[in-house]
Parts: C-alpha cells; structure tokens; sequence
C-alpha cells in the first residue's frame, strides 16, 4: 500500500514532515488550558546540507475514531481526538501528532464532522480541542495538496469548503480560520491564490458585515499575482475595485480569452456585486459575450435573464458558433420549462435563425413574451413575407397570453416592424391589419388609438375618414 507523508517544501529544498512546521504555542496557565486567540505557525526548520528532513519520519497512518451506530464520530470521542493532536503536537511527539493528525483528516466525512464540530462551538470555544481541530485542517489541506485521494478532496475544494464555512463559525473562531488560510503553505505555494477568489468575492457580496474580516484572504490572494498583464487585469479587476467600463471591459476580455474556465466564474461575481451600477454590468456582459466560449456564455446571458442586453445577445449570435450556442441554451431552458426570461434574451440574439425556427418559437414556447420576442426578431432583422401577418392575426385571435396566444399591443409591436422593413406585399398586409385594429369598436379606446398612430403615416390622406374612436372621428 502506498504511504503518504504530511510534509512540505522548505526554503532551501527538501522536504519537511509537517508537524516541525505546525508547532502551536498553547501552554497551561495553573491547572486550566490557556486559549491561544490564533495558532501561531512557526517555519520549518531548515534540512542539513545533502539530508533530506523527511528521510526516516514515520509514515501517515490513520487511527481508528470512536463512532456511533451511524458510522460518524461521537462528538466528545472526536473533541478528545482534537484535544490529543494538540497536545502532541505542543509536547514535540512527531510520531503521535502525525498519527492523530492524519487519522482526523484521513477521509472526506472526517473533514466534514470537524468543520461540523466547530461550527457548534460556544464562544469562546473549548481548548486545546479547537487548535486540534485547526491543525487538523491545515494537515488535510497539505494532504490534499499531495494527494486529493487520502482526504477526498483536491486542494482547491478542500480550501473553497472552508471558506464558506466561515459565516458560521464564532467571530474569534473565523479570526483564526482567516489566519490559517493566509498562512497556509504547500509545496506548491500559498494555499490561497486566484483559484479561490470567487469564492471569497461571493462570500464578501453574501455577507457584506465580513467585508474587514476577509481582508487578509484578498490580501494574500493578491500577494500571490504576479507582474504579468493578466495578473495586473486581474488585480485591477477584483482587488483595487476599477470602475470604468471601458477598462473592465478591456480587461475582463483578455482575461476570458486566456483562461475562460477560471475567469468566467469570477465576471459573474463580478456582475453580481454591481448590481447598481448598469453601465459596469453592460461592459461585463459585453466582455462575457465577446470573449468566452460560445456555450458558456449563452449559459451566463441567459441567467441575467433581463431585456437590458439585448446588444449583448445580438453580439454573440454574431459570433461563430454562437447562433448555435444561443439555440442550445434555448433547448435546455425549454425541455427544463424555466427561465422564461433567459428565453427571451436567448431569441432577441437569434437574428440569424431561419424564418420556421423563429415562427416555431412563436407558435409553441409557453410563455408570452417569448413568442412576441421571436416574431420581434424575426421582422426587426429585414424583410418577411405577408404570412406573417396572417400568423400574427391568428395568434391574437387564439385567446391573448393567457391561451398560448399574444396580446393586442404586442402584435401592433410586429406589424409596425413589417411595415418598416418589408416592402411590397407584407407591407400592405401589415398596413391593413393595423387599420383593421383602429376600426375594431369591440377594442380599448386606448389599444385603438394605439394603433392610429403606429399606421396613420402608412395610410393614403383619408383612409380612415369617419371612423369614430369615443367621441372623436378619425379626418
């Protein structure tokens, strides 16, 4: 069976077991644990010349835990086993720290019952158990590092799973957690790197009271950037706060041209944190819709679900492949029957989509404003033929919204755009229909007068002399 260590990189090279780097200051005061306000982690020792520090340390075993009969830890068992890694950990007993240590983090649900205990902790929380159980966290997030087997996670979920504990814990217990993530170390660097920013910007926008709190974690995380243009974009972006559209949209679009999977993540966060600022929300959409993949971006248009970006649609049907990711999503949403407002976005970009699909849409989507939404499209693009306007007086006519039909101002919406683009035949079609809405008695004055002036400069001088709208006759 392969062994697993809990070491770490030292400065100078080789390899050192992890408990010389996780000596925790705690004595006794008299006869009573004194409670540390934060584990105080001291750097490893540097390794002699030529002598690797982890050559003989004894190998990771795990320890069995007390359980109940439902296969989890007893929480006094487990708050005794929290307490035991401390106090080994503090005496100097390399060997008994690494086995207890590595025995509470040796499996997912482990994880999972610590990070539970210390959410039931009173304040100020018990000692030497609680510094147990943050030792214990930072040897499985160094295991996880080495090997997302041992714990069953990979380094990124197991630090991402800590932080969203964080608005759960006691305010001194959090302090301490916040300290261990800035410091924590592996072999491959901080811990706590742009990786993790989403999740500490959507913790941030959840728990707006945090904000002073999760300082250090944005700190460290921007520590760990480096000079190159794409650290600069993102520091600008997420750490210093850049405001002008112009250059968030510069910016996030290089971003998501380099790296869309980690960067798109972080411009929904993004968006998500502006939501009183319309003009920085546009620039994200548009860098979103230019610059990401396709699908993802269909995806994310859809969830903002609002007709304010109906430029960002037609942009991304533009784009290769973006007609068919737009159709895509479309599906998706469909078969799932939600998100008719992502639905709408979806077809306001489909410009290029074939007349049947658009007419299809308008004849079958369930929601109103979807099927209004496709025959918009389809007759703002250019010329129809005058079947549309057939189609359209049928849907009015099959029962308004409510019976799969549109409603009266909706279609005057549609005609309007067919006497605009469509010349010839359709025209005269959609010029007749909307003089067929001014002289319907059975309307609202309102929806008739509305049609008035959609058509009135369509019409020949006299066209609907005489028609009486209440009290008033049409010259």
């Amino acid at each position: 069976m392969k062994r697993t260590r809990l070491a770490g990189a030292a400065a100078g090279g080789g390899a050192v077991v992890l408990v010389a780097a996780l000596a925790l200051r705690a004595g006794c005061d008299g006869g009573g644990a004194r409670q540390p306000s934060a584990p105080e982690l001291r750097a490893p020792p540097a390794a002699a010349p030529g002598v690797d520090a982890a050559a003989g340390a004894p190998a990771l075993r795990s320890a069995a835990a007390p359980a109940d009969e439902a296969g989890a830890t007893v929480p006094a068992a487990l708050a005794e086993r929290l307490a035991r890694a401390a106090r080994a950990v503090e005496s100097g007993d390399r060997a008994a720290a690494e086995l207890e240590l590595a025995g509470l983090v040796a499996t997912r649900a482990r994880v999972l019952e610590i990070l539970a205990w210390l959410r039931q902790q009173p304040a100020p929380p018990p000692e030497p158990a609680t510094s147990g159980a943050l030792l214990a966290l930072q040897a499985g997030l160094l295991l996880a590092a080495q090997d997302s087997a041992q714990p069953g996670f990979s380094s990124l979920e197991f630090v991402e799973l800590v932080l969203r504990e964080l608005a759960l814990l006691d305010p001194g217990l959090r302090r301490r957690l916040i300290a261990l993530l800035a410091g924590a170390r592996t072999a491959a660097g901080p811990a706590l790197d742009a990786r993790h920013l989403r999740c500490v910007l959507e913790l941030r926008r959840t728990h707006p009271e945090l904000a002073e709190e999760l300082g250090p974690l944005l700190e460290q995380i921007g520590s760990a950037l480096g000079g190159s243009a794409r650290d600069q974009d993102l520091r600008r972006l997420f750490l210093e706060g850049e405001d002008d559209p112009a250059l968030v949209k510069a910016a996030l679009a290089s971003l998501l041209a380099s790296e869309p999977q980690l960067f798109l993540a972080l411009a929904e966060e993004l968006f998500a944190l502006n939501k009183d600022d319309a003009r920085l929300r546009s620039a994200i959409v548009q860098a979103i819709v230019s610059a990401a993949p396709v699908d993802d971006a269909a995806a994310m248009l859809a969830r903002t679900g609002s007709v304010q970006f109906l430029t960002q649609a037609h942009v991304l049907g533009t784009r290769p492949g973006g007609l068919e990711a737009l159709a895509r999503e479309y599906d998706r949403l469909l078969q799932a029957d939600g998100n008719a407002r992502g639905r709408e976005l979806l077809v306001a970009g489909m410009l290029a989509e074939s007349e049947p699909v658009l007419r299809g849409i308008a004849r079958l989507d369930p929601d109103p404003q979807v099927r209004v939404q496709s025959l918009l499209t389809l007759s703002a693009r250019g010329a129809v033929e005058a079947s549309l306007i057939d189609e359209l007086r049928a849907l009015r006519a099959s029962g308004g919204p409510a019976q799969g039909g549109i409603s009266t101002l909706s279609s005057m919406w549609v005609a309007e755009n067919v006497l605009a683009r469509s010349p010839g035949a359709a025209r005269d079609a959609a010029r007749e229909y909307l003089s067929e809405l001014v002289r319907d008695a059975s309307l609202p004055e309102s929806e008739r007068w509305e049609a008035w002036r959609r058509v009135r400069a369509w019409l020949a001088p006299g066209a609907l002399r005489g028609v009486t709208i209440g009290t008033q006759v049409l010259p």
